[in-house]
């Protein structure tokens, strides 16, 4: 983790170099401008890859300048990140495969059998100990 490292960011969308600037130098060149590195509608699900601008690698040792997200679908709630842009596009294309693919477990669907199974083995112990107080 580097407290000192630049916070904001520009990108030259010709050679996909990111540069640390200042406040003052990162708004003119950040709002109202595309930040869209790629976009795809598959069925009920658009797959959305960014600039951010802003480093969001708190506790790495590169800045995280990128995201890809998907919204709808079975993989609703999808997120990634990286820290250049060409590891942006083959993020966004794993992400297209991922949606694309449509038959394998839903990314929250595996999380939630992760969080089922620590509740029912939780409630197991639980319930386990209720018993054993009941029946003194």
């Amino acid at each position: 983790m580097n407290n000192n490292r630049p916070l904001y960011y520009i990108l030259d969308w010709t050679t996909g170099e990111t540069t640390p600037v200042d406040l003052k130098t990162w708004i003119p060149s950040f709002v109202n401008k595309e930040r869209h590195v790629a976009r795809t509608n598959l069925g009920d699900a658009e797959i959305s890859t960014v600039f951010l601008g802003i480093d969001n690698g708190y506790l790495t040792e590169k800045p995280i300048l990128f995201e890809t997200m998907i919204v709808g679908g079975i993989h609703d709630g999808y997120q990634t990140r990286c820290c250049t842009l060409s590891e942006a596009y083959k993020m966004h294309d794993d992400a297209v495969d991922l949606v694309a693919k449509g038959n394998c477990m839903p990314y929250y669907l595996g999380k939630l059998r992760l969080w089922t199974l620590k509740l029912i083995s939780t409630s197991r112990r639980l319930l386990k100990g209720l018993w054993t107080a009941v029946k003194m």
